[in-house]
């Protein structure tokens, strides 16, 4: 496998925060992007997490291909249903995707997907006034969990595949472009040339303990706050042929 990879920063409005990232992410048959390394998202730096984190993203004709590789000593989950609330007492790994205008957007409009190391997947469409960009680039407007069956169905294309070896879990992704509006889906084979996204991760390094509040937050792109929804902090990818 070829990895291509580009973590160079782009200067966005965060304040006296770092710049978010940019990766450039290839068609699949040529490669895979990698991200080597998350950070706890609520510290007020660049902080390594206990565990670590990696994934791999890549784009072909159906749409984005997201892995993320986690070491774990405490791999656990109770979640068998779709849209559970799967970032409660539980391991998760979490992906937030929506194309914008300008990279200086910050989506009010972005899919939520979570997975757990059982399979338990969660979607919903997120409205967040934080965001800048008020236009919803999304196939549906309506926030809120979309339709689902079973531990991962959605009719709307969304996928989670999970494993586990007992010291660490994988999450393969698939995000359609069949879930955004016409305007960006792939033109001619193409696909739209600018997204904000970002990868987080739920961790009990230590194991849960009785109330579940041992967790870590760590991120692609960090917050610097102890919500994940905060979208001027989404990283920006750039599909490359």
């Amino acid at each position: 496998m070829r990895s291509t990879v580009v973590l160079s920063v782009f200067a966005l409005a965060c304040g006296a925060q770092e710049a978010v990232p940019v990766l450039e992410v290839p068609r699949c048959d040529k490669g895979k992007a990698e991200i080597k390394q998350y950070y706890v998202s609520t510290a007020l730096g660049m902080v390594v997490p206990k565990q670590q984190t990696r994934s791999l993203l890549c784009w072909d004709a159906e749409g984005w291909l997201v892995e993320e590789h986690a070491e774990d000593k405490h791999v656990f989950s109770p979640y068998k249903e779709c849209n559970s609330n799967v970032w409660e007492s539980s391991d998760v790994m979490e992906a937030f995707f929506s194309p914008v205008l300008h990279e200086t957007d910050n989506p009010e409009y972005y899919y939520e997907m979570d997975a757990t190391p059982t399979g338990a997947f969660f979607v919903a469409v997120i409205n967040n006034t934080k965001g800048n960009a008020s236009y919803c680039p999304l196939e549906t407007c309506s926030a809120g969990p979309l339709p689902c069956s079973g531990r991962a169905t959605f009719p709307s294309g969304q996928s989670a595949n999970a494993t586990s070896t007992g010291t660490s879990w994988t999450v393969t992704l698939r995000v359609p472009w069949t879930v955004f509006l016409p305007k960006y889906q792939p033109a001619s084979s193409v696909p739209w040339p600018t997204w904000r996204a970002n990868l987080y991760r739920y961790d009990y390094p230590e194991g849960p303990n009785s109330n579940y509040t041992n967790f870590e937050l760590s991120a692609w792109s960090p917050t610097h706050d102890p919500s994940f929804h905060v979208p001027a902090r989404f990283g920006v990818l750039k599909p490359i042929m």
